[in-house]
């Protein structure tokens, strides 16, 4: 993944795509300031993890942005190209399927923590929780 992130910063280079660029370059630099601060080489973990960070950080900017403004433009287009980093997020049917084939115990904290033991990355946070609480109420 970093090899496909360092190759869409060479050619947002040569398209002259700031946006893309700054996007791109962002998203790696944190990968790599998250890899530094535990002392290991950057992996797709760590970039998955920036580019989450990233989304979040660019929908709040948006927020703040009126409608049909450059800037809200620029940012939608940021938070549309970090999202098609992004690998297929795990869905709310194959979440449910897990945790009723493997009866897992109906308890937030534990099928939380089965949850993000299997799917680890590709795992939305809140999607899993809106899950898990049918699941425990059913």
């Amino acid at each position: 993944m970093e090899k496909k992130i360092r190759t869409l910063i060479k050619d947002s280079m040569i398209n002259k795509d700031k946006v893309a660029l700054t996007t791109y370059k962002s998203i790696l630099e944190n990968a790599q300031k998250l890899a530094k601060d535990k002392k290991e080489d950057v992996n797709d973990s760590y970039i998955i993890t920036s580019i989450k960070k990233e989304i979040k950080q660019l929908e709040d900017l948006l927020s703040y942005c009126k409608e049909g403004t450059d800037k809200y433009a620029e940012t939608k287009r940021k938070i549309d190209i970090a999202t098609s980093l992004l690998p297929q997020m795990t869905s709310e049917d194959e979440i449910l399927d897990y945790l009723t084939s493997n009866k897992v115990e109906k308890n937030m904290g534990l099928c939380m923590r089965v949850l993000k033991v299997k799917f680890k990355d590709t795992l939305d946070g809140k999607i899993a929780s809106q899950v898990v609480k049918k699941y425990i109420n059913s």
